[in-house]
């Protein structure tokens, strides 16, 4: 897992390097994946999967059939507040306890789960794959999604720990540190997250929201 969040965090930061020292503005294209594996020294997967975290941080843009572009490259010359650092480890913090808490929500979702409990999981994630096919953004839905697995838990207790840990648990939904709607994005990896739930493959959901969780801790470390 270390291993993994290091090297997505190295390959953010390399094509944010790559954008700086080629001087490029929004709009420029950029070699293609396959490019920036081998100058990297990646496998097709790992560049694929950082890939997506550029695109939820709004640095990159895909467009089919045509490439890879810059779609944001205000990183370039942003002031940081002074507690940013002390923010950002805040929502490490509250990151990490999320993780460790909806990954037993996801095991006890896969015994107890109900089927109203995914009509009404699936019925949020319908309205966050709508919205996110028109580039729009889906706190809401989001948020609703995963509230839907710790309901789906049937623990009481599990569920009055989210619940007094509500506003901290809000914060990775917001807006922190101007991260804009990419701590909301991977609707890809909700969908593979709901299925594996109801298909009741506990390790590759476990898998997945392991790499959900990943990309939003790459999102924060490199706002």
């Amino acid at each position: 897992m270390i291993e993994r969040m290091a090297l997505h965090d190295m390959i953010v930061k390399e094509v944010k390097k790559y954008i700086a020292e080629n001087k490029l503005k929004i709009g420029d294209r950029l070699p293609p994946q396959t490019e920036f594996a081998k100058m990297f020294g990646l496998s097709r997967t790992s560049m694929r999967e950082a890939t997506r975290t550029l695109q939820a941080m709004d640095i990159i843009e895909i467009v089919n059939g045509r490439g890879m572009f810059v779609k944001n490259n205000i990183f370039l010359s942003e002031d940081k507040d002074l507690n940013t650092s002390e923010l950002r480890e805040q929502l490490i913090w509250i990151l990490e306890v999320r993780r460790a808490l909806e990954s037993l929500a996801i095991e006890l979702a896969i015994k107890n789960a109900a089927a109203e409990d995914f009509e009404l999981i699936e019925r949020n994630l319908i309205a966050m794959e709508k919205l996110a096919s028109q580039s729009k953004p889906h706190p809401k839905y989001d948020k609703a999604f995963h509230t839907g697995i710790y309901r789906a838990s049937k623990n009481p207790f599990l569920l009055s720990a989210i619940s007094h840990l509500g506003s901290q648990f809000d914060s990775l939904w917001e807006n922190p540190l101007g991260a804009g709607d990419a701590l909301t994005e991977g609707t890809n990896y909700h969908r593979e997250l709901f299925d594996s739930i109801k298909d009741g493959d506990k390790k590759k959901a476990l898998e997945i929201f392991q790499k959900l969780i990943d990309q939003v801790e790459v999102i924060i470390n490199n706002i």
